[in-house]
């Protein structure tokens, strides 16, 4: 449950402020509903003792501009206090046909803990991400700094590729090379190495994506007692 009034009264001003600019914007909303058995997140285990989350998130899309908004939440289904609400705000510049560029800021929340503490269980991420989509394997590069308690740079680069499996269906698959500097650890260096595999379903408005990946650990300050990191999951989109 949550911790303090408080909680509630912030959750719900970001909720009223996001159906306010959805009435004004007339914005197209997309739901996104994941469900896995591992919370694994730039290297570090999230939710230990591999506990199953749902993590359901609602998109928010304006057509008359490049915003868009994401609100996202991890429900851990042992332990409560470490569920997570996200609020993303995104701007996607005009560049060229070969380069996309997006920036925006993420808001992090731990709301469930023991003693919330608006200072101590929040922080604050700017980021700017560069996709080179025609290039083979649609090279990414992804800077996310953390302003407030994570204090630190935490840099991506990551691949992927859509293999046909027949005229309707593609395999896709994604690897990501991790990079922190000293963002929620004390060192610097890379951190993780991550492939993942993917197979949409679509059915009419819906998609069914089961999934699965594998993180090494290449920092053991990140995740000190595993070297590798399984997870299961899939994914319902509409």
């Amino acid at each position: 449950m949550w911790a303090k009034g408080a909680n509630f009264k912030l959750t719900g001003i970001l909720l009223i402020c996001l159906v306010m600019m959805t009435a004004a914007s007339e914005a197209a909303v997309g739901v996104k509903i994941d469900y896995l058995n591992r919370y694994i997140w730039r290297g570090f285990d999230l939710n230990p003792d591999n506990n199953f989350v749902v993590q359901p998130s609602l998109d928010f899309t304006f057509p008359e501009s490049r915003w868009s908004i994401n609100l996202w939440h991890s429900m851990s289904a042992e332990e409560h206090q470490l569920n997570e609400i996200d609020l993303t705000f995104n701007y996607d510049f005009e560049t060229s046909e070969n380069i996309s560029v997006s920036a925006g800021l993420i808001h992090y929340g731990w709301y469930w803990v023991n003693d919330f503490n608006q200072n101590n269980h929040t922080t604050i991420e700017t980021y700017v991400a560069i996709a080179w989509d025609k290039l083979a394997l649609s090279p990414k590069l992804s800077f996310n700094h953390d302003c407030k308690n994570g204090n630190g740079l935490y840099t991506q680069l990551s691949l992927s590729k859509e293999i046909a499996l027949s005229k309707t269906q593609n395999l896709e698959i994604s690897s990501a090379l991790g990079y922190n500097r000293k963002q929620w650890i004390n060192k610097s260096g890379f951190t993780d190495l991550s492939m993942t595999a993917s197979l949409p379903l679509t059915s009419g408005k819906a998609t069914i994506t089961p999934f699965m990946g594998i993180s090494w650990t290449l920092m053991k300050e990140i995740n000190p007692d595993v070297s590798r990191e399984y997870w299961l999951g899939l994914s319902l989109e509409f």
